[in-house]
């Protein structure tokens, strides 16, 4: 690597050190958190992206606002403050990508495949401790908490199922009495 590639990599990694503290200053000015930034620099211009938490949730009003703010947070920086902005929110499906995630999620259904299993794993993200997370059963579900080293999770990816309503029985005289009304 020559002098030049050094310089630009260090450049680079100074850019998405600002715009990292920017987005995470932003998304505490409305009770988020940070799960993934990143920057893409081609030809003169710069693109972000900042995916945020909260675990209220974010609608299109805070999100709009906490990009606002980010803006004007990157308005200081040299190459940042003409840099296309996208803020968004994880999907309820998303592939967890970095450790600090299930933190982040606890609380929220997932998914898990360690290096040892054979088959996924799943449960809601119930605390995180020493490098290893515990998974506790998903509502209606029987059974009991597992806790799994981080270090062994080849995959995690969340599954929205805390969101899921157990389907509703309905005996059959209560049937009877619906069908007769």
């Amino acid at each position: 690597m020559d002098h030049a590639d050094d310089t630009t990599d260090r450049a680079q990694d100074d850019l998405e050190v600002a715009l990292a503290e920017h987005a995470s200053a932003a998304a505490a000015s409305q009770g988020a958190v940070v799960v993934e930034c990143g920057l893409h620099r081609s030809r003169g211009s710069a693109s972000a992206h900042v995916v945020v938490y909260a675990a209220d949730g974010m609608d299109a009003a805070r999100l709009g606002e906490l990009t606002a703010d980010l803006q004007f947070r990157l308005g200081t920086e040299p190459v940042l403050d003409a840099a296309t902005i996208e803020v968004s929110t994880p999907g309820i499906t998303r592939k967890l990508k970095a450790d600090t995630e299930f933190e982040i999620f606890v609380g929220k259904a997932v998914r898990i495949l360690a290096e040892s299993a054979d088959d996924w794993q799943e449960g809601l993200i119930s605390g995180v401790q020493d490098q290893q997370v515990t998974l506790a059963p998903l509502p209606g579900h029987q059974g009991q908490s597992v806790v799994v080293a981080i270090a062994s999770i080849r995959k995690a990816q969340l599954t929205g199922a805390e969101h899921e309503r157990p389907a509703q029985r309905v005996s059959s005289s209560a049937r009877a009495d619906q069908e007769s009304d």
